[in-house]
Formats: C-alpha cells, structure tokens, sequence
C-alpha cells in the first residue's frame, strides 16, 4: 500500500468515527433536538412532560397532572376573585334567569378594557337605571372599581357606598356592600377593621347569599395573609360548610365557592408543611364535586 492509498484508508477511518458520533448524539436527543435527561419513558400510548418522582407514603396515590393543572388553574381563579373583591361578579354565575337592562349594562361596564374606561361606563348607567331594583348593586360595583383604581380613589369608593347601603333593601345586596366596604378598607391599609364588618355581617341571621359566601371566604384570606393561620384555617373550613349548606338553594354557583375555600385550605396546610392534610381537603372536595 503506497502513502497515497495510506491517506485514502485513513480519511475513510476518520469519517466512519464521525458518523458514529453523530449516530449516537441523536439518539440521545428527543423530538426536535430535545437532550434527554434521563432514563424514563411513558407507557405505549401515554404521553408526559416530566417524570414524576416516587416518592410516596405507603397508601398514597400520585395526583395526576390533569388534577394539578386543573386544581392550579382553579386556585389563580380563586385568587384572582380576592383581587376583585366588592367587583360585582354575577356575569360570571348566570342562571337560567335572564338579564335585565341594567344587569346587561352593568356586564358590558365590567368588561370594559381597564378599570377607568369601566368606571365611566357605569357612571354613566347610573342616571339610565336612577330608582331600578338593581341600583343598590350599580353603586356597589362602582365602589369596588373606584378601590381598584391606580391610585385608588377611596373618596369616591366610599361615597358610592354610602348610596349602595341606602339602597338596599334585600341580604343579597346588604353583603353585596359588605364586601365592597372590607374591599376599600383592605386597601386603605385597615384590615382590622375589614374583618369586624365581615364578622359583623357573618353574624346576623337570615337566608344565604353569594355574596355572604364570599365574605366567609374573604375572612379566612385576611387571616391568612395577616399570618393568623388558625384563624384562617377555621374561617376557610366555616366558608366550606355554609357553601355546602347553600348549594341546595344556591346550586352551583354555592359549589364554586365551596372549591374555592377547599383550595384556599389545601394551600395553607401545604404551605405551613402540612401536606397530609392538604391531600385529605384535595380528596374530599373531589368527591364531594363528582
């Protein structure tokens, strides 16, 4: 063999290195390029993101990705409902019944672009539905735009609820106000006081409401983000209850509430390193909603 030929064997030697090299990275890769990082592999026919890690007690089930994704996506609602405190949200738990002319244009306001666009639109319907049954709830909802204003304007906040307290006439619409007025009073930085009116309220006799649900779920959340956690627990474990006391006259509108304050729990015992009791909450609220 001259150098010549030496050459030639060696370059083919060098290129068949090459090509196992290259064989063997995209085995190790994924769809796409994807490195993988580990050894583990979904059933034929299942699909998955990650590995979930074994790591259980003895008698406890891994909770689904589904049932993560949708409990997650259900507590930032929950969250989110905080956030919207004294909002009217009754767009959201429509019943069979339908709207009238100022629930329609108390609707179109509340999805207005920004909060300032939405205040002027229900200003707006005030002086349209002047004397309507519904205008306790205008001015209520009103309020709780003007406490969600950047900078709130606490004035006006509680210059509308002076009028929605005179207006109303039915429980609904007193915690409606209830729960606008511990609203503005959380932001002006007086959460005590926020959870005297709440108890106040919680207190009185007569039939459920949403709103009322709403404000024994609101209790429990200043509780907790004050960082009285029995407080909170008790408060969330009561919303429980008078939501599943309410679901037969409230339906399912009570229900949601009833897996807010469940999640709401499940949270706090998982953030105060009680994970046993969150899963025991997660289990019995599902059972109770299937």
């Amino acid at each position: 063999m001259n150098e010549k030929q030496q050459y030639i064997v060696l370059a083919v030697a060098i290129l068949v290195v090459l090509g196992a090299i290259v064989f063997a990275t995209q085995l190790s890769e994924g769809p796409g390029g994807a490195k993988r990082t580990g050894v583990f592999r979904a059933r034929k026919g299942t699909t998955t993101n990650r590995p979930r890690l074994l790591m259980l007690r003895r008698g406890e089930s891994a909770p689904s990705p589904e049932d993560d994704a949708g409990e997650a996506a259900a507590e930032a609602a929950a969250n989110a409902a905080d956030k919207n405190a004294g909002v009217d949200q009754s767009q959201n738990r429509r019943d069979e019944h339908p709207l009238s002319e100022a629930e329609q244009a108390l609707e179109e306001a509340m999805n207005a672009l920004s909060v300032d666009d939405a205040i002027e639109r229900l200003t707006a319907c005030l002086s349209e539905f002047e004397g309507a049954e519904e205008e306790a709830r205008l001015y209520t909802s009103l309020a709780g735009l003007h406490s969600r204003a950047e900078p709130p304007d606490l004035e006006a906040a509680e210059q509308a609820l002076d009028k929605a307290a005179a207006l109303a006439r039915t429980p609904t619409d007193k915690q409606r106000v209830v729960h606008a007025e511990a609203n503005m009073l959380v932001v002006a930085g007086k959460q005590e006081q926020a959870l005297e009116r709440i108890e106040e309220s919680l207190s009185q006799d007569g039939p459920a409401t949403l709103p009322g649900l709403d404000l024994a779920v609101l209790r429990g959340t200043l509780h907790e983000e004050s960082g009285d956690l029995d407080s909170a627990e008790a408060a969330y474990n009561d919303a429980a209850e008078r939501a599943v006391e309410a679901a037969g006259t409230l339906g399912e509108a009570a229900l949601n509430v009833y897996r807010q304050a469940c999640l709401k729990l499940a949270r706090l015992y998982r953030t105060s390193g009680r994970q046993h009791l969150a899963d025991r909450v997660r289990r019995e609220m599902r059972a109770r909603l299937e």
